[in-house]
């Protein structure tokens, strides 16, 4: 059966898709697969959307103007984490999910220390 031409698909909004892994991890052990692969869609996820790094990995120790880049890509990041936080956009419950995606942007959390199942 083919989808109705219509038909509009469901977009989640943004701190949906970042709220989604960091549930879905609590589901699994650190050493599960599955946990691996959301571990890495969400520091994929925070790289291209909340950073912009289209390009993937860049060494911010190469010279100066990469540095200063990267610095204004955390800024950027980091106030879309804090106007969301602000206007109260997650869900009850998931309001920590910001705080988490600011520490983990930041390098102050790695992916290691989320929420996992015992």
């Amino acid at each position: 059966m083919c989808p109705r031409r219509d038909a509009v698909p469901y977009i989640p909004s943004p701190p949906a898709l970042y709220a989604s892994p960091i549930s879905m991890l609590s589901q699994y052990t650190k050493q599960c697969s599955t946990a691996y692969a959301l571990c890495s869609d969400l520091l994929e996820l925070i790289d291209y959307n909340l950073l912009k790094l289209e390009d993937g990995y860049i060494d911010p120790d190469v010279d100066e103007s990469i540095k200063a880049f990267v610095d204004r890509r955390f800024s950027f990041g980091a106030e879309k984490v804090t106007s969301r936080n602000c206007a109260q956009l997650w869900l009850p419950g998931e309001e920590w999910t910001g705080d988490v995606l600011y520490e983990i942007m930041r390098g102050i959390r790695n992916t290691s220390n989320l929420p996992h199942k015992p």
